[in-house]
């Protein structure tokens, strides 16, 4: 449960992260170059994708154990 919730919270971290440094380069604060953005952005796709997987392996997974039970059920 803690790894899911750790995995969830990186993906919004970098969100905000990417909303806040490019909403300072547009009021000046900052002077961040665009690189920087696309690669906080890759990171997040990275993290996303992460998440998704496990989610497909896990949901496969439980689809195994289930057609197992069935089978040596009848």
């Amino acid at each position: 449960m803690y790894k899911k919730v750790l995995r969830y919270e990186t993906f919004i971290i970098v969100g905000f992260s990417i909303t806040f440094l490019s909403f300072f380069n547009v009021i000046g604060i900052t002077n961040i170059p665009s690189d920087l953005f696309w690669t906080l952005a890759g990171l997040g796709l990275i993290v996303e994708g992460f998440i998704e997987r496990i989610k497909w392996k896990n949901k496969k997974e439980r689809l195994l154990h289930k057609d197992k039970q069935l089978m040596f059920n009848r």
